[in-house]
């Protein structure tokens, strides 16, 4: 399964939705992409993953302790709920945040396997 590619396709689906204005679905497609890449940086480096669904593992313990830390904050803004008024705190883009993380991580694979991790 090729994680990066459902990372990026869901992605692209989140900014779609934005345009929409549908932020709820930008949202879903958003945490869908993020698993896909934490699945994909995972699976590249043949650790096993923890659990199969997007929001879990966003929040799993086994799957970020792998996972660099300057990302972490971007696992919890995917996982926050949303206020009484349908929005998240002022200040969080998810969908730029996401994009970020997909190609940290993707990088970071790119690197490791270049160097023979």
């Amino acid at each position: 399964m090729d994680y990066w590619q459902i990372a990026h396709n869901e992605i692209n689906k989140a900014y779609q939705a934005r345009q929409m204005k549908n932020e709820g679905m930008a949202r879903v497609c958003a945490r869908r992409a993020a698993s896909a890449a934490v699945k994909g940086y995972l699976s590249a480096n043949k650790i096993p993953i923890p659990t199969p669904t997007a929001i879990d593992l966003l929040q799993d313990n086994r799957a970020l302790e792998h996972i660099p830390q300057q990302l972490h904050i971007t696992l919890e803004h995917l996982t926050l709920r949303v206020g009484a008024d349908h929005n998240l705190p002022a200040g969080i883009d998810l969908l730029s945040e996401t994009t970020a993380l997909i190609e940290q991580l993707q990088n970071l694979c790119f690197k490791e396997n270049l160097h023979g991790k």
